[in-house]
């Protein structure tokens, strides 16, 4: 199982790296694939929920730390 899981962590790894090197859009594609893997399985493996469910937990605090960045941007 830890085969399949692997690159899907990876890829969501990938994604946060991405978000912190300033490159937001690769960052949401990234994060966009690993949904689209995971919910293609979910139906047939119960872990896939599991990793659904923390890819959509880091999308939203990226998705927050974007906001309040962007909110500091204008301030400054």
């Amino acid at each position: 199982m830890s085969k399949i899981i692997e690159p899907i962590s990876y890829k969501r790894s990938e994604a946060i790296l991405a978000y912190i090197e300033g490159n937001v859009d690769h960052a949401n594609h990234l994060l966009e694939e690993v949904m689209g893997k995971c919910m293609k399985s979910v139906a047939q493996y119960g872990f896939y929920e599991a990793e659904v469910q923390l890819t959509q937990v880091v999308k939203k605090q990226l998705e927050n730390i974007h906001a309040i960045r962007n909110v500091d941007e204008r301030t400054l």
